[in-house]
């Protein structure tokens, strides 16, 4: 449009299916940096997959194995790392440590004697 050269916009991102599409700097085949337009887990879809993890309230049930837990847990971890590792693999990793939190929650209250700290929990 002419006249919209040097005009701020504000919306320069949006949602769809779960990806927010923004301006992001990414490397030029020819060295260096550009500023193109690429998408990444929005963080809506981002807050509805851990709450769905705290819904489950896996690390309060401590009475169940650790296949029962897998089997609960697998086909939908594994649909949304499908899902949204297509783009950025480097956001899935971030957002699976939520579920390596309740993971480590749940190995605290199954074994007690865990209960000193969260890094023998991981191990």
């Amino acid at each position: 449009m002419p006249g919209m050269v040097g005009q701020h916009h504000r919306n320069l991102q949006f949602d769809f299916l779960g990806y927010t599409f923004k301006p992001m700097s990414k490397p030029s085949t020819k060295g260096g940096m550009f500023l193109g337009y690429d998408c990444e887990m929005s963080m809506k879809a981002r807050g509805k997959v851990i709450d769905g993890w705290q819904k489950e309230n896996v690390h309060r049930d401590s009475s169940q194995t650790l296949q029962l837990l897998a089997r609960k847990l697998n086909s939908k971890t594994r649909g949304v790392i499908a899902y949204y590792s297509k783009y950025n693999k480097v956001a899935i990793e971030k957002l699976l440590r939520h579920l390596d939190y309740r993971l480590a929650k749940w190995v605290k209250n199954k074994y007690k004697k865990m209960k000193e700290s969260y890094l023998k929990a991981y191990n």
